[in-house]
């Protein structure tokens, strides 16, 4: 009985997450990270992407106390960013950059400029949405379907070809779960799952690779605008300073002896 009432709750939470237009994908966790392990209890998380706004760089570190730093990132990278927290008084998240995902590290999150999601777009504009009856299929295009981060964002996310319409999968059918008119007049589908893809499609010309663009602005502003230092070094200086007063104090005494002997 109760193996029974189990699959009936995963069941039930499966087709919850497919009729929600967002993210259900499984949360990443920094690989072989000693800080990350020690204390992910304490940091909280998030499933966003960054970017390093304009005129800034962003230092990636092996750990956010002990430093280490391993690659700066330039203008214009887009990150991702993961388990976050508060630590000596700065905001460090961890993540990758987009292109170089095998470069894990940690970075200071007031330096980066928050990108416009789905998710901000479907808490923004979800009131709106309305049901989708509008269905593709292999004789309604000629190469691929092109799906979109949200409606307006000019940023392609995936791209259905026609093969995938013509197996067997969902019948060959392309649905949209929700519908949502533009400030256009333009009319954007939903799709929540097709073959591991998803993403916004741009109803009028689904093939087009030049849908209507109206970015969202983000909701957050860089904070960090000086320049990084590799809060690795200050460690250093603090284990430094004590043994060079050391040698010095040494060095006084040595040189009083020898004057009392002499």
């Amino acid at each position: 009985m109760k193996r029974k009432l189990l699959c009936v709750c995963l069941i039930a939470i499966l087709c919850l997450g497919f009729a929600i237009p967002a993210s259900a994908d499984l949360l990443w966790e920094p690989f072989d990270d000693a800080y990350y392990q020690k204390n992910y209890q304490t940091l909280d998380y998030m499933n966003q992407t960054y970017i390093v706004p304009d005129g800034q760089t962003v230092n990636l570190y092996e750990d956010p106390v002990k430093g280490g730093l391993m690659k700066t990132l330039q203008p214009g990278t887009k990150v991702y960013a993961g388990p976050y927290g508060t630590i000596n008084g700065e905001v460090w998240a961890s993540g990758y950059a987009v292109d170089d995902w095998q470069n894990e590290g940690w970075f200071r999150l007031g330096r980066l400029q928050k990108l416009y999601s789905h998710e901000d777009f479907v808490n923004d504009f979800g009131d709106s949405f309305a049901s989708c009856p509008d269905k593709l299929t292999q004789t309604d295009i000629d190469q691929e379907v092109l799906t979109w981060t949200y409606p307006g964002s000019g940023t392609v996310q995936d791209a259905i070809p026609k093969e995938a319409l013509q197996t067997g999968y969902n019948d060959g059918i392309l649905e949209f779960t929700h519908l949502y008119t533009d400030p256009n007049v333009g009319r954007w589908g939903y799709v929540s799952y097709f073959m591991g893809l998803r993403g916004w499609v741009f109803l009028d010309a689904p093939e087009s690779p030049d849908a209507p663009v109206f970015p969202q602005l983000p909701d957050n502003t860089v904070t960090d605008t000086t320049q990084e230092a590799d809060p690795h070094s200050n460690a250093l200086l603090w284990l430094i300073l004590p043994v060079l007063a050391v040698g010095t104090v040494t060095a006084v005494i040595i040189i009083r002896l020898k004057k009392k002997i002499s």
